[in-house]
Formats: structure tokens, C-alpha cells, sequence
């Protein structure tokens, strides 16, 4: 349906998917629904949504040890932070996101590269290339557990 066009629809369908996964206890899809549907939640500028969305893929995902998951909902905290106008946040998480996928050997996925081409070129200019690219550095440095706790909103995970 969204192929088609038809956002309602496939939002219908996600919704009642995601209820189904939940009922049967499909954790996976349950993460994977939910990151699909806080991509919706960006492109309409449902800020909220998405993080409430995506803080819990990210959780399912490092639970089930599923850590090309979790560099999908790393790049989606990614997409927050620069829907936020947060550049420096978002360029640490994609450079987060980055050394998860090198270490996981897990591209970026193939519907996601434009929004992803499109942001980090945003960012980057609003902050300059310099100040962009140590802020992607000090995100590639951080440890998987500090990634995570900086995603899910604490600061002072974040490197000096």
C-alpha cells in the first residue's frame, strides 16, 4: 500500500500488524514494525512518535542481541536528532551507527539511503564540514553501551 501511495492504508496495516506481533510475542517484528513506522512518524513531523518508536526498537533490538537492528534505530535516532536541528547529535549518531554496521558488516538498507544521503548533508552543512566531522568521530569512538544510553537521551554518555 505504500508503494501504491497510500499512506493511510499501510499505516492501517502496520498498526494491525504490529498489534498481531505483539499478541504473538514476535519481539523481532514487533522492532521491525515499530522502526518502520518511526520513519512514517519523521516524514510527517511526528517528533514524539518517532521517539517513542524508536526508544523502544532500540531496546527489543539490544535484547535480542540483533545488532544490525540496532544501527538502523541508531540512524533513526540519527534522523531525530537532525529533524530537531540537532547536527552535532546526529552526526555522533551516525558515526555510531557507523562503526556498528563496520563491526556487523550491515549496509545501511537500500530504502533508507536517500533520507540518510539527504540529512547527513543537511547536517553537515549546518555545522560546517570540520565541526561535522569530529562530531562523527567521537560518535564512531564511543562503545556500543554508551551509543545506546547517549540514543536514548542520556547526555552524559556523550564523549567531551
Amino acid at each position: 500500500m505504500r508503494a501504491r501511495g497510500d499512506r493511510v492504508a499501510a499505516l492501517t496495516l502496520f498498526e494491525e500488524s504490529l498489534a498481531l506481533a505483539r499478541d504473538i510475542g514476535n519481539r523481532h517484528l514487533v522492532a521491525t514494525i515499530l522502526d518502520t513506522l518511526n520513519r512514517d512518524d519523521l516524514l510527517q513531523g511526528n517528533l514524539g512518535a518517532a521517539e517513542a518508536h524508536l526508544s523502544e526498537t532500540i531496546t527489543i533490538f539490544d535484547g535480542l542481541g540483533d545488532r544490525g537492528g540496532v544501527a538502523n534505530a541508531l540512524e533513526g535516532f540519527a534522523l531525530l536528532a537532525s529533524a530537531k536541528d540537532a547536527s552535532r547529535r546526529a552526526a555522533r549518531m551516525w558515526g555510531a551507527a557507523e562503526r556498528l554496521r563496520d563491526e556487523v558488516g550491515a549496509p545501511i538498507r537500500l530504502h533508507d539511503q536517500a533520507d540518510h544521503n539527504r540529512s547527513v548533508s543537511s547536517a553537515r552543512a549546518a555545522l560546517g564540514d570540520d565541526a561535522f566531522n569530529e562530531a562523527w568521530r567521537e560518535g564512531r569512538e564511543m562503545r556500543f553501551e554508551d551509543a545506546m544510553k547517549y540514543a536514548l537521551g542520556d547526555d552524559a554518555a556523550r564523549p567531551d
